[in-house]
């Protein structure tokens, strides 16, 4: 529960990098476990160039700009989700976004883990 003042965060001001697979990540907020932000991929692009990923909490992807694209490799799946629609990703899920076949990609995610 946030204690704290409201905020206002805006995309330039805050924290932001490239992700290893070619995209750009940024963080609105990130505190006790809990990461909310945008990741951005032109056509192409896999977040990671790690390949899966999951992390120790639930995730939930926001699609503003799309479609986007997720693999789910223990389900044997892509996903695709459109402008407008939300992708839940349980605890300890692998997954990898992308945007192989798409136009340029923005997402809000939200993700209760620890970042590195």
């Amino acid at each position: 529960m946030c204690k704290e003042n409201s905020t206002l965060v805006k995309p330039d001001a805050a924290e932001g990098r490239e992700t290893s697979g070619g995209g750009y990540i940024t963080f609105f907020y990130q505190k006790d476990n809990f990461v909310c932000g945008t990741f951005t991929m032109p056509p192409g692009i896999t977040l990671s160039a790690k390949g899966a990923m999951s992390h120790p909490g639930d995730e939930i992807y926001y699609v503003v700009k799309g479609p986007s694209y997720c693999d789910l490799p223990d389900e044997g799946k892509t996903v695709r989700i459109e402008a407008g629609e939300g992708l839940t990703i349980p605890a300890g899920t692998k997954h990898i976004p992308h945007n192989k076949p798409g136009k340029e990609e923005v997402v809000v995610f939200f993700v209760c883990t620890e970042w590195p």
